[in-house]
């Protein structure tokens, strides 16, 4: 069956190759059972979706991490090591400043995210991203804040409030995916 396009009562313009069951009026779409219709596929996807509340069951990311937009005082890489200083709320780490956290590349679930914080970095919360680092570390060392926006592998861990998370992989510096 080819696809047909229609326009229900309420203007909502659908395509459809087959039945499609549901009630329209001017704001709301409705199936005419639960669970029986999905928006999209894995093969064609939306670009955005836009709504003030999402109320469900599960949700996915492909992406790995939780971030928030801080305002930060200049434009930073992702890895970068960031502290809560600098003449906005956060700033290059440099040794004994308070650790803010890791910019992300990819945050799987956004907060703090609008028109007005556009140009702030992601600052990861919890999840994995790739931290630029000094020296070599080892699957499962600490990486604690060190200093020039990069952290350091540590065997143990001397102050809590500098850790940054724990490698997951071997690297010889550079950058190590870390879970936060």
């Amino acid at each position: 069956m080819s696809a047909q396009k229609f326009k229900t009562k309420a203007g909502l313009q659908v395509a459809t190759s087959a039945l499609l069951e549901c009630t329209t009026t001017a704001q709301t779409v409705l199936p005419q059972a639960n669970t029986t219709y999905n928006i999209g596929s894995t093969a064609m996807t939306y670009s955005n979706m836009y709504a003030t509340t999402f109320n469900g069951r599960a949700t996915a990311a492909n992406w790995s991490d939780l971030a928030e937009k801080y305002q930060a005082d200049k434009k930073y890489e992702q890895g970068t090591v960031l502290a809560i200083g600098g003449t906005k709320e956060v700033t290059l780490f440099k040794k004994d400043m308070p650790l803010a956290g890791i910019v992300s590349t990819k945050p799987g679930l956004q907060l703090n995210s609008s028109d007005e914080t556009k140009s702030w970095p992601f600052v990861c919360l919890k999840g994995r991203v790739p931290c630029k680092i000094t020296g070599p570390c080892k699957k499962g060392n600490y990486i604690v804040a060190h200093d020039n926006g990069k952290g350091k592998a540590r065997a143990t861990i001397t102050d809590a409030h500098q850790l940054i998370g724990i490698a997951l992989a071997d690297s010889d510096g550079e950058t190590v995916e870390v879970k936060v």
